[in-house]
């Protein structure tokens, strides 16, 4: 049977986003003056490929945006007020399976043209809709950090870039934050954290930057690099110096973590057998006694 889990998901992530343009963003919801704002709500096409999680403009859809019903398309928002929309998916039972994606967009467009005559001001804000069809519950979702280099920006603020690849069955939404230890008379810094999100769909591969503060030393430094994409998280960790503008610098790899980690596994494993096999040994017996 298809998957039908993201039901509730778009459901709730609309509510949030209405209440969002009404009350935590006046200036998109309505004037200085408190009045109601007119707001339409429609699902669209979205992608997931090289460039990230992209957008089609205005309403063009897609396979999942047909499967898309709300209760409502037109609200009007009170001030500082908020309007639930529900989104219902109905998944065809013929449906192919694989992830689709959509965005339901809340869009608040201004009564007329600005003073010039010409141009008219539209708000709009987004969820990201995320549908998988398949037998079973949601897919797997893994991703792999595989290299972490230093460098610094045309201004000279340090950053680290990390390689990260997507080896999961879905696609993965990248954000985390960078620690930084041991560094020059023993200073520490951060978090510092992601300044937006990167996606990537399954199967394939990005970099995902955090900027350091601009004031920090060379180093060198331990770091602690964690990404994370809803409740799957990795971190790597390894010592870095910043180089100079324009150059990159590979971090080196802490073994005091994995590689202690290996050795005492390897180390527990040798003497469990060496335990089992001396026992085999004392049970035998020697030739001449009775067995």
């Amino acid at each position: 049977m298809p998957d039908r889990t993201a039901r509730t998901i778009i459901a709730s992530g609309l509510l949030a986003i209405v209440s969002y343009a009404a009350a935590v963003t006046p200036a998109a919801a309505y004037d200085g003056e408190g009045r109601r704002r007119h707001v339409t709500v429609y699902p669209a096409t979205a992608r997931v490929g090289d460039g990230g999680f992209t957008f089609a403009p205005g309403r063009a859809g897609n396979e999942l945006t047909s499967w898309i019903t709300l209760d409502r398309t037109e609200v009007d928002v009170p001030p500082h007020g908020h309007v639930p929309v529900t989104a219902t998916v109905a998944v065809p039972p013929a449906a192919s399976k694989g992830e689709r994606y959509a965005v339901i967009w809340a869009k608040n467009s201004s009564a007329s043209p600005g003073p010039s005559g010409d141009i008219a001001l539209v708000n709009r804000v987004g969820v990201r809709t995320y549908l998988d069809v398949g037998p079973g519950g949601e897919p797997p979702t893994r991703f792999r950090i595989r290299e972490v280099t230093a460098g610094r920006t045309d201004d000279g603020r340090p950053r680290l870039v990390a390689e990260v690849g997507n080896t999961g069955k879905r696609a993965v939404d990248l954000e985390g934050q960078v620690r930084l230890s041991e560094g020059p008379s023993a200073l520490g810094a951060g978090p510092f954290r992601t300044a937006g999100v990167t996606t990537l769909p399954p199967g394939g591969h990005g970099q995902v930057a955090v900027l350091l503060g601009g004031d920090l030393p060379a180093g060198p430094w331990k770091f602690r690099f964690t990404l994370r994409s809803g409740r799957v998280s990795r971190t790597a960790t390894g010592t870095i110096t910043f180089p100079a503008a324009g150059e990159r610098a590979a971090a080196k790899g802490d073994p005091s973590v994995p590689g202690l980690a290996a050795c005492a596994a390897v180390a527990l494993a040798a003497a469990v057998l060496l335990v089992v096999n001396l026992r085999r040994f004392r049970r035998r017996p020697l030739d001449g006694e009775a067995a």
